[in-house]
C-alpha cells in the first residue's frame, strides 16, 4: 500500500495499483489530484490498466460508480461540507470552517 501511495503522491494525485512490491498500473491525475492533463486516449488507457490490474489481484465486480464516488462525490464544489487543502469547505454557506467541530457536545 505504501508503494501505491507514494506513486500517487509522486504523480500529484490519481490511482495506483501495487502488487508484489511494484506498481502494476498508475493513472496520474495531477490537476488538483483529480484531473488528468494528458490526452484523452492516454488517460483512458491508464484507467483501463488500473481496472485490469485490480481485476488481476482480486475478483470483484464493482459498478463504475465506485470510481466516481472515490473522486466526484468528494469534490469541494459539491453540496455539503468537504475536506479541502484549506480545511473543511461548506459550499452552501460559502465558507471554510475554522474547526471540524460543528457544535458543542454537552
Amino acid at each position: 500500500m505504501a508503494i501505491a501511495a507514494n506513486a500517487v503522491i509522486a504523480a500529484g494525485g490519481g490511482l495506483a495499483v501495487a502488487r508484489n512490491g511494484r506498481i502494476e498500473a498508475l493513472l496520474p491525475l495531477p490537476l488538483s489530484g483529480l484531473v488528468s492533463d494528458a490526452p484523452l486516449a492516454e488517460t483512458a488507457n491508464a484507467f483501463r490498466a488500473v481496472r485490469e490490474a485490480i481485476d488481476a489481484i482480486v475478483d470483484w465486480n464493482p459498478p463504475y460508480l465506485v470510481f466516481k464516488a472515490c473522486f466526484g462525490a468528494t469534490l469541494a464544489c459539491n453540496a455539503g461540507p468537504h475536506q479541502t487543502d484549506r480545511g473543511i469547505a461548506d459550499v452552501a454557506a460559502g465558507l471554510v470552517l475554522e474547526t471540524p467541530v460543528l457544535g458543542e457536545v454537552v
